[in-house]
């Protein structure tokens, strides 16, 4: 996401995400995942906290995703969508050229105060436009799921 769709998201516009989707885009649903028990309880609770804080919704997309439980470094488990052989297929990258770092830090350099602000699972404070939540369609606990806040990556 570049610097203007960030800027539309915090005065309330949804951040249109599939606006650069190849002509050849059809829906694929990728087959089901075969899960560990232990997986198979943590993509449960995770859909279940996911749904309760309104982040995904029930779908009836053509598309399918499937979940994919990944430890962190921190040895934290974290539950990811692959959209490598869905709709990341399609999308063409956006090549929004990305400020120099030397030329970001000589620019903060002059001020005298500076602030941070941290935002616990950023991506999820983003509203998703309707027409795009078909897109990230995922399969987990027994039921097809999407989203509608921007999902992580």
């Amino acid at each position: 996401m570049h610097i203007g769709a960030l800027e539309a998201a915090v005065v309330g516009t949804p951040v249109r995400l599939f606006t650069n989707i190849t002509a050849d885009c059809r829906p694929i649903a990728t087959p089901v995942r075969k899960y560990s028990k232990a997986d198979k309880t943590f993509i449960s609770h995770e859909v279940k906290r996911l749904q309760s804080e309104g982040l995904i919704e029930p779908s009836t997309s053509p598309w399918r995703a499937q979940p994919l439980v990944v430890a962190q470094k921190n040895h934290r488990k974290r539950m990811v969508i692959d959209y490598s052989r869905t709709i990341n297929r399609f999308t063409q990258l956006d090549a929004y050229p990305l400020p120099r770092m030397q030329d970001v830090v000589q620019n903060v350099a002059q001020y005298n105060v500076y602030s941070t602000l941290d935002l616990k699972s950023a991506y999820h404070q983003l509203e998703l436009p309707a027409e795009d939540r078909w897109y990230t369609a995922f399969q987990a606990d027994g039921r097809l799921w999407q989203w509608k806040k921007i999902p992580f990556g």
